[in-house]
């Protein structure tokens, strides 16, 4: 049985998240303001891992894949799994279980976190 204080916070995340996409599918992070900056590359003058994600996401709302592969490839690599965790978490029966037998073996988030530090070294050697 799911009980009401995770049904509310489950329609919180849900409503965050849309409200989010909806904010930037309409608004391109390079010509608004609003949307934060990275402190890795404001400190360092590098690229973290998730430099270029804000405009990434924007160009996946609106349809332009290789442009966001050009911003974060990835981001747009992860997102799939992310989403697949979100999607097992909120919907799924048995979720917890499901997601930490398949989704978070300690090889599958190895893996992504060796893709992870190799992206953010090549990144930054070829930019």
């Amino acid at each position: 049985m799911v009980s009401k204080d995770s049904r509310v916070n489950s329609t919180i995340i849900i409503a965050t998240l849309l409200a989010l996409a909806i904010v930037y599918s309409l608004f391109n992070p390079e010509e608004y303001q609003i949307f934060p900056q990275c402190p890795f590359r404001q400190l360092t003058g590098l690229l973290c891992p998730g430099c270029g994600s804000q405009r990434a996401i924007h160009q996946l709302l609106n349809g332009h894949l290789f442009s966001a592969i050009q911003y974060n490839a990835f981001l747009v690599v992860i997102l799939p799994w992310i989403s697949a965790i979100i999607l097992f978490k909120f919907f799924a029966k048995n979720n917890g279980e499901q997601i930490n037998r398949i989704l978070l073996k300690r090889s599958v988030v190895n893996t992504y976190l060796i893709v992870l530090i190799i992206w953010w070294v090549y990144r930054n050697v070829t930019h």
